[in-house]
């Protein structure tokens, strides 16, 4: 299993701090709702905080815009209400989590509680980079997932650098 910049609930509250503030996922929802140009925008400066490379933003971008508003909007709505932590200890595969240091959707200490409850995990974190280094530095991204493979493939997890 592997997880990208992956969190278990997305959206803060009393008991899980290290998450999206509630107010500010529903102010992003918002701008989408009413100015979906600029709520694409903001959204695409928290994907890639690390590049401004229009090669790597363009085609998130065109994704996004392609996407249906509705859709769009009620995936936001599900992922605020998500809670996925009471399932955790339940994955019995190895998991590597990778995750970008300057992740603004979901944040470091979320893929910390991850790696912390899900028994075979394996956390690896690139410096420097944001929600998704697959796009932004994919020969990395790459290296970190073919190591986690074929460390694996004997069954127990290993920790990688």
């Amino acid at each position: 299993m592997t997880l990208i910049d992956s969190t278990p609930k997305l959206v803060a509250g009393d008991d899980f701090s290290c998450a999206i503030p509630a107010r500010a996922a529903g102010e992003l929802t918002a701008l989408m709702a009413t100015h979906r140009q600029r709520g694409i925008a903001e959204f695409i400066e928290m994907i890639f905080p690390e590049t401004k490379s229009t090669e790597v933003r363009e085609p998130a971008v065109r994704a996004a815009k392609a996407a249906d508003i509705q859709v769009t909007l009620e995936h936001f709505a599900y992922s605020a209400g998500a809670d996925l932590r009471a399932g955790l200890s339940h994955i019995r595969h190895p998991a590597l989590i990778i995750h970008g240091t300057l992740d603004n959707i979901c944040f470091p200490g979320a893929s910390e509680y991850l790696a912390r409850n899900i028994p075979r995990a394996s956390l690896v974190s690139l410096t420097g980079l944001g929600h998704a280094p697959f796009l932004s530095q994919p020969d990395i991204f790459n290296q970190k997932l073919h190591d986690f493979i074929q460390n694996n493939i004997s069954g127990s997890p290993k920790t990688l650098t």
